[in-house]
């Protein structure tokens, strides 16, 4: 299942409470109790936040809830996380961290850094099939935390979304200072990438070398306790990038071979069926959502080829990508 960080969570109650919903209405509508809402190290359903965005948009008439909620990031958002940012040397370093200690604060997604001659590109790749408000409360979060501790003025040299734009182009351009395209292969941030060597403002070296020594504790119990779990968190944040095998998962988790094998007999299962059932659910997923090519969707997924993909989804399920795309949108209407 994806999770989110409760942090993110509550962030997103107190946000709605300030624009005139009442804390007591977010927790009814979701199902939660404040112990749930305020324990510091619970993951909740993605379907929680999806909810909050998808009441804010119709009871609120907020298109934009995402990206103004984004504005407003403060590092408890993300947890421990969030202050090892806060704490870094550099973006560049803040990033590395992010990418290999997300897990403690769920599996929404992961970025991908891609080296574009002087600029790096950092593409978001959702983990499931997310509103457009998450995509860009993620986005404009990374911004607006880079703007919070940067030494240099953070203006990328373009943003863009996969999905169309719900709201006033001109908005999203005054607050990036940039382009800002819609309607795209894929979410992410294009920076010259000398701004991510700038110093951060926020540096406290022994306090972040400390909290990366707590995250690596937290990493090690949650492995520990939830091994599959990590290992499918692991697999969908990986598969755009490339498929892991199971020595670097084995690595990862401080496992020899064998034994993440024996953990997977145990759980019923193996890497490989593991592997394929993960695909299987992300292509479902991906494919409710129009904006997604079927040649991007291969691409998330982890397939070199369109091809392959196809070859597999039709094992999956009897049908090409195409034909199952069709038969959503007519059962959806």
């Amino acid at each position: 299942m994806i999770k989110v960080s409760s942090h993110s969570i509550r962030a997103l109650v107190v946000y709605l409470s300030h624009l005139g919903v009442p804390l007591r209405q977010s927790l009814d509508l979701v199902g939660l109790d404040k112990a749930a809402l305020f324990n510091e190290h619970s993951l909740l359903s993605t379907n929680v936040l999806e909810s909050l965005y998808d009441f804010a948009e119709k009871n609120l008439g907020l298109q934009d809830v995402g990206f103004n909620f984004g504005q407003t990031i403060e590092p408890d958002r993300w947890s421990t996380l969030g202050y090892i940012a806060f704490t870094a040397p550099t973006l560049q370093k803040a990033l590395q961290q992010q990418y290999k200690f997300q897990s403690l604060v769920g599996n929404l997604g992961s970025p991908v850094i891609k080296q574009q001659g002087e600029h790096t590109l950092i593409n978001w790749v959702p983990a499931y099939a997310c509103s457009h408000h998450t995509v860009e409360e993620i986005l404009t979060g990374w911004v607006a935390f880079a703007r919070k501790l940067s030494a240099a003025p953070v203006i990328p040299e373009k943003v863009f979304f996969a999905h169309a734009c719900q709201g006033d182009e001109r908005v999203y351009e005054q607050y990036f200072q940039c382009p800002v395209l819609f309607c795209q292969d894929a979410n992410g941030v294009l920076v010259d990438s000398d701004l991510l060597q700038v110093p951060l403002i926020k540096h406290e070296p022994q306090l972040h070398d400390l909290l990366c020594q707590h995250a690596e504790q937290q990493l090690a119990s949650f492995t520990e306790a939830v091994p599959i779990e990590v290992m499918s968190q692991y697999m969908v944040n990986r598969l755009s990038v490339k498929v892991p095998d199971i020595e670097e998962i084995a690595e990862l988790m401080n496992l020899s071979v064998r034994t993440l094998q024996r953990k997977l007999s145990d759980a019923g299962t193996s890497y490989s069926q593991l592997l394929d059932s993960l695909r299987k659910k992300m292509a479902m997923d991906y494919l409710h959502l129009e904006h997604y090519s079927i040649v991007y969707i291969a691409e998330m997924t982890g397939f070199s080829e369109q091809s392959a993909f196809q070859r597999a989804f039709k094992r999956w399920t009897g049908m090409t990508p195409l034909q199952y795309r069709k038969k959503q949108n007519r059962d959806d209407n």
